[in-house]
């Protein structure tokens, strides 16, 4: 949108960044820090009639703070763009311990009790976006608040859907012909620990490549965690796992588009940008059941180790579901999630007729 329009972003402070510059053509403003009064004197210097508030995410104090002000802010047009909201149902993790059990309870009361008393700030936004029409938020806000949101799913960058050739990229990684691609920040919450055990308990010789943003004590965890299933795992031979950091980003999207399969092994998302850049790449994805990934085509949802390791094995083997499948999510992603398309369909949303 910076191409075209004015961009300000006013947003938290980070000690190690400036308060102010200017990135790609957008003036980054990082001014809130706990004091709220600076915060809004900031946003309400900076923003005129003509102008359009976005206020983006909910359960956050550069949102939240501006809730009962509204009214008193004077622009143009005033826009919720919620990327998720508390998820109230119970899933597995939740029922493992007491612990976690009654954690869930009490932050399903005060995340409903958030909601329910700002439910009458939400209705004067002139506009609220939405996930995707399954999304928590969008079902919730219709059915407690009557609010019917305007649907913006996210979307991949251009060289994910790009072919081209990637020889030199392959020598520089030494990649074989085949190989399966996990892309996620090494993390507990990203569950990479899932996808290893199932890489060695499906019945494949096809290599597992890990990329993350940096090394850390999860990855170094994951190296012992290979160690020891090695000992202990019928499938052992002719396998290979590499662990791989501190990747261009660039260059992401040629891991991405030249693998077979895209595992992921999260324990929770909302709309996960890395399914979507698997789709638009036409590599078949095997995820556990997380946000609205059940509703994608382009791949299959699994609930447990053994069911990622069957289907590991299925995709790699079965070339005529492999190819269905990349066809199907490359299709879909192709007409719903470029990002060419979401920032026209934005700019509609801002400056189209006021809703």
């Amino acid at each position: 949108m910076a191409k075209k329009n004015d961009v300000l972003v006013i947003t938290h402070k980070e000690e190690s960044l400036p308060e102010e510059e200017i990135i790609n053509g957008i003036k980054i403003i990082r001014k809130y820090d706990g004091n709220a009064s600076e915060y809004v004197k900031c946003l309400r210097d900076n923003i005129g009639s003509n102008d359009i508030l976005v206020n983006v995410c909910v359960q956050t104090p550069t949102t939240d703070l501006l809730l009962p002000i509204l009214d008193t802010i004077k622009c143009k047009k005033k826009i919720l763009y919620v990327h998720g909201i508390w998820h109230f149902g119970f899933v597995n993790r939740d029922k493992e311990s007491i612990h976690n059990f009654c954690s869930k309870i009490y932050n399903n009361c005060k995340w409903y009790m958030y909601y329910a008393l700002n439910a009458k700030y939400f209705k004067k936004y002139d506009v609220i976006t939405q996930l995707h029409e399954k999304d928590d938020g969008n079902v919730f806000f219709k059915k407690h608040f009557g609010i019917n949101s305007e649907i913006m799913e996210n979307a991949a960058d251009e060289a994910f859907f790009s072919i081209e050739d990637d020889t030199v990229f392959r020598k520089k990684y030494d990649l074989p012909t085949e190989y399966l691609v996990c892309v996620a920040n090494y993390s507990p919450l990203k569950n990479q620990e899932m996808v290893l055990k199932a890489y060695y308990k499906a019945n494949i010789d096809t290599e597992m490549v890990f990329v993350g943003a940096d090394s850390n004590g999860y990855v170094e965890y994951l190296k012992r965690m290979e160690d020891y299933i090695r000992t202990d795992t019928e499938y052992v031979e002719n396998k290979k796992v590499r662990f791989i950091v501190d990747v261009p980003r660039e260059e992401i999207a040629k891991f991405v588009r030249n693998a077979k399969l895209f595992l992921f092994g999260s324990v929770g998302e909302k709309y996960p940008v890395s399914i979507v850049e698997a789709m638009a790449a036409g590599v078949p994805f095997i995820s556990t059941d997380v946000g609205i990934v059940k509703y994608f085509p382009g791949g299959i949802i699994v609930n447990s180790i053994e069911e990622m390791a069957h289907n590991i094995s299925r995709l790699v083997n079965d070339k005529e579901l492999h190819d269905a499948l990349s066809k199907d999510g490359a299709e879909y992603a192709r007409k719903r999630m470029r990002i060419g398309d979401k920032v026209d369909a934005f700019e509609e949303i801002c400056f189209g007729s006021n809703k």
